[in-house]
């Protein structure tokens, strides 16, 4: 068997997931690698799987690699949930990966790490009402050095209930005219699902792209600098934002729970919805539906007629 960098690059190379996956597994494993290198005292370049499979301690009792693997994940148990979480996904891939070539054991269903002993208890996810949707879309119209961006960014996620991620990964030969609707990669699923746009949305977005001279394999959204446009840009918008309009806190994720929760309220089905959002399982939507949020009914809400002032200032 070669050795673990060797094995680490392979199995890079050959993983049929995204390059954000790739990323991550890369990282993962050399963080692994760096623990495997200071716990048999060896070079990274030295370590080999075979040959550590078992080792000796200095009292001479045997040690399992996999005892190493459940100390790995032990010993940085502070980190937290999503850190332990993303460390085993990584992990499991590659012993999954070792078995199917090398038929080497995967010592991952041999672990006595429990993940789900750490997972947290679920928080409520809260949702904006569309009074609060209305005071947001106010304060971006108003402050916003990017308005176009950031009012399409949005506007997308309100309307579509797409995952931050897809529309940060959104390149504009992923959007179709004709079919009135986007392209979208799920990385959590491995394959594309398309996604309807409402009535004109389309056209804003191919004008968008024409305006600020996009090509075919461009990402539709960016910085101020000309860079992709990443989750903390995201967030960092949303907080500046909702501190603005006086809204309570809520999750870029927020805006997928709160399309899935309008569209119920209009009197579409959970089964269209589970579509929409392209999940699996319709127990997944469920969760995703808020009910029995305020619906602001016959309330008068004066950033209403200011936005769309505003709007009309700007146009002209």
């Amino acid at each position: 068997m070669e050795n673990f960098i060797n094995l680490i690059e392979k199995f890079i190379n050959t993983s049929k997931v995204t390059l954000q996956t790739k990323d991550r597994h890369q990282k993962n494993m050399k963080d692994f690698l760096i623990y495997l290198s200071k716990k048999v005292k060896q070079n990274p370049e030295q370590i080999n799987l075979l040959r550590i499979f078992l080792l000796k301690d200095t009292s001479g009792r045997t040690i399992k690699l996999v005892d190493l693997i459940d100390d790995y994940f032990f010993s940085n148990d502070q980190n937290g949930y999503s850190w332990l979480l993303n460390k085993r996904k990584t992990l499991s891939s590659f012993f999954q990966f070792l078995n199917r070539n090398y038929n080497f054991p995967n010592l991952m269903e041999y672990s006595q790490f429990n993940i789900k002993d750490y997972k947290p208890e679920p928080v409520e996810v809260r949702i904006l009402s569309k009074h609060e949707i209305i005071k947001f879309t106010h304060y971006v119209v108003r402050d916003s050095n990017s308005l176009d961006r950031d009012l399409l960014l949005f506007s997308l996620l309100l309307s579509t209930g797409c995952r931050i991620y897809e529309l940060l990964h959104l390149k504009v030969r992923d959007i179709s005219v004709d079919q009135k609707g986007i392209k979208i990669w799920m990385s959590k699923v491995n394959r594309e699902r398309y996604v309807p746009l409402i009535d004109g949305m389309c056209e804003v977005l191919m004008e968008f792209c024409k305006y600020h001279n996009l090509n075919d394999g461009d990402y539709v959204f960016f910085t101020d600098n000309h860079e992709n446009l990443k989750l903390p840009d995201v967030r960092k918008l949303l907080n500046s934002y909702l501190n603005k309009a006086g809204i309570k806190p809520v999750k870029v994720h927020s805006f997928r729970h709160t399309f899935a929760t309008l569209m119920y309220e209009a009197g579409c089905s959970p089964s269209t919805i589970q579509q929409m959002l392209g999940h699996k399982n319709i127990a997944t939507t469920m969760k995703y539906i808020h009910p029995h949020y305020s619906r602001n009914a016959n309330i008068k809400i004066r950033e209403t007629d200011e936005t769309l002032k505003l709007l009309e200032e700007l146009i002209k």
